[in-house]
């Protein structure tokens, strides 16, 4: 019979082991591909910036989108006339995933939007700001990382026509701090084979106009947000309700239900989230449908847009699709369908909140709960009739 020799390790050694480091390096030139091929579309980014400035406590947003005037390249601007940078933050500011107590009622989540949504659209990426009258300003460069295997930032401007125009507004209007994206990625948007490019550019400016209505339409509205004003291209955003509240016919109007919660188990906690179940008319039983046409004009057309609206501090995080509920098929038997989910602040991570905030993985139980209360037959205002007949969601 074999005898095994067991050799016990003294916890004096694991300690000992436990010491054993490596510095683990990155490649700068290498990360910066990773982070401007996020997946933003122009719009996500460009929320995802506005939800800077409303943190700041802006009160004025302005977002641009415009041609440099020598060389006729676009640019993406945005202006704000929050609190500003101090002097002794610039490199909080401008840190990847900066760790720091956060107001509940931030709309921001993990200290990367401004510098991932930013480099996703753009090479060129200056900061500036404006805090007890001193200025300052930084500037990531892809290209001089790429250039120089360096995570530096700039503290030069870009010289540029367009930059020059923004300072000069950024002093005569009194905004406080601005951040301009330049050498855009255009060949993301705008490399059209049935289109030429500012047709496709007027296009995407449409889509922008309704993402950004949808996102902050909570926030335009609410008590604590709704003080500010953000602008888009010179116009003032309008809140677009997704589930067209306008359309009150008492037979063919939307059926909003009851909001109700479902309890999420978070670390052995009862975490309540407010749910609340929606049904839009049908496109021929629509009373304003111009209005409601302006719904379906941003990224998703119709069909794409049934599924769940889930909001975070009153902020649209994700809009259709099912999750995973009813195996995340699309179909037109569901396009009216649609279900708000307010996630708490504090628990972004554990309902899978991604660092772009463009998705959101819902922990499983709580999905199957959610379904589960969705399959509960009710009567559902006056369909078919008002009949007692009583239908699930689905």
């Amino acid at each position: 019979m074999a005898h095994h020799l067991i050799t016990l390790t003294r916890p004096e050694e694991l300690v000992s082991r436990s010491t054993e480091v490596e510095e683990w390096k990155n490649n700068p030139a290498g990360m910066l591909e990773v982070y401007q091929r996020q997946p933003y579309k122009m719009g996500h980014s460009i929320a995802d910036l506005v939800d800077n400035s409303y943190d700041a406590g802006a009160k004025r947003v302005e977002v641009d989108i415009d041609r440099d005037p020598d060389t006729d390249e676009m640019f993406i601007r945005v202006f704000d006339d929050g609190k500003g940078i101090p002097e002794n933050k610039w490199k909080d500011a401008m840190m990847l995933g900066l760790q720091r107590t956060r107001k509940k009622s931030d709309l921001g989540v993990y200290g990367v939007g401004l510098k991932l949504s930013s480099l996703s659209q753009a090479n060129e990426v200056t900061v500036a700001s404006v805090h007890k009258g001193k200025f300052g300003q930084r500037r990531i460069s892809a290209g001089h990382i790429k250039e120089t295997g360096r995570n530096e930032l700039l503290l030069t401007d870009t010289g540029s026509a367009a930059f020059n125009d923004s300072r000069g507004r950024m002093i005569e209007e009194e905004w406080s701090t601005m951040v301009l994206l330049e050498d855009i990625h255009t060949e993301r948007y705008f490399a059209t084979l049935d289109m030429e490019r500012n047709a496709a550019l007027e296009k995407e400016v449409n889509r922008i106009r309704c993402h950004l209505g949808l996102t902050f339409e909570r926030a335009i509205r609410s008590k604590l947000l709704g003080e500010t004003v953000l602008k888009f291209q010179g116009r003032e955003i309008a809140p677009i309700d997704p589930f067209m509240r306008w359309e009150e016919h008492a037979r063919f109007g939307t059926i909003v239900e009851p909001t109700f919660t479902v309890n999420a188990n978070i670390e052995g906690k009862k975490i309540p989230v407010r749910v609340t179940p929606a049904i839009i008319p049908h496109r021929k039983q629509r009373r304003d449908q111009k209005r409601c046409a302006g719904v379906e004009k941003g990224y998703l057309r119709a069909n794409d847009m049934q599924g769940l609206y889930i909001y975070r501090n009153d902020r649209l995080i994700q809009y259709g699709g099912w999750n995973g509920m009813y195996g995340d098929m699309l179909e037109p038997h569901k396009t009216l369908g649609k279900v708000s989910v307010d996630i708490p602040p504090g628990y972004e991570a554990e309902f899978g909140l991604s660092p772009t905030k463009t998705d959101i993985r819902l922990p499983m139980e709580f999905a199957k709960q959610l379904l589960d209360r969705l399959s509960e037959p009710k009567q559902w205002g006056q369909i078919k009739k008002g009949s007692k007949s009583k239908l699930t969601f689905r």
